[in-house]
């Protein structure tokens, strides 16, 4: 159960971080800073350095395997039981 609920917890601040960066991030590139790489969520579109999307998505990426890693251990423990 606990992987589970970690795993709403990073996709949930990985959600929240998407959200602040479609607030506070630059609507047009800005090669000048390495703002060049777009996040896109429901047709609006702002650029990022390499860092801020990587993080952003890595924290997606983590928070659905540490969800299909909790969901297939559950399965398991309760086929054991």
């Amino acid at each position: 159960m606990l992987p589970i609920v970690l795993a709403i917890l990073i996709v949930g601040s990985g959600v929240l971080l998407l959200s602040h960066d479609l607030d506070v991030l630059p609507k047009a590139p800005v090669p000048i800073d390495g703002r060049t790489y777009p996040l896109r969520e429901h047709k609006v579109v702002v650029f990022g350095t390499l860092g801020e999307s990587l993080l952003v998505h890595g924290l997606l990426i983590a928070g659905f395997a540490v969800g299909a890693v909790g969901v297939a251990n559950e399965k398991r423990m309760r086929a054991i039981r």
